[in-house]
């Protein structure tokens, strides 16, 4: 009887530790995501080369690579 008991007691431990945990991840885990995202969305937006469009968040980040391979005569197509 004092295994089952004991096997009761552990359960209902790891139960309660589970469930606050979830808890409590679930409380930050929202907002860390979508802050994660956002600084992602934006880190990529940085990393854009070429000419650049107006509404641009990165106000430090100019057009880049415009002239990238004209020394070897390299034809560059524009897709907008």
């Amino acid at each position: 009887m004092a295994n089952a008991t004991t096997f009761s007691l552990m359960l209902q431990f790891f139960f309660v530790t589970f469930c606050c945990l979830s808890y409590f991840s679930f409380a930050f885990t929202s907002q860390d995501y979508a802050n994660a995202l956002e600084k992602s969305i934006l880190f990529f937006e940085g990393q854009r080369s070429g000419k650049l469009p107006s509404n641009q968040r990165l106000t430090w980040r100019g057009d880049s690579g415009l002239s990238d391979g004209s020394t070897y005569h390299v034809l560059v197509q524009i897709l907008l």
